[in-house]
């Protein structure tokens, strides 16, 4: 018995490429992060995004990879901070 899966908008490998494009590695400045008690807010979460591979959270700042920036703001915005915006 053959079974085919067809998966939405994703054709060939250079599909899964440029989807992970939007994926990259994310640093934020967090504004309000003043103790491990806010790290672990913030790490909590994060971790609650599938995709995520690597994450890194310390006092004031966040890096994460394999999800989008909106993904992470939103997550450090649901903790109770705010995202420092680089002009």
């Amino acid at each position: 018995m053959e079974v085919e899966l067809k998966v939405e908008g994703m054709h060939c490998q250079a599909c899964v490429r440029e989807r992970r494009k939007d994926r990259m590695e994310v640093e934020l400045k967090v504004e309000g992060m003043h103790c491990q008690a806010c790290v672990r807010r913030v790490r909590k979460a994060l971790e609650q995004i599938r995709g995520i591979e690597i994450l890194e959270v310390s006092v004031g700042s966040v890096r994460v990879r394999g999800i989008k920036r909106e993904q992470a703001e939103d997550a450090v915005s649901r903790a109770g901070f705010s995202v420092v915006v680089s002009t």
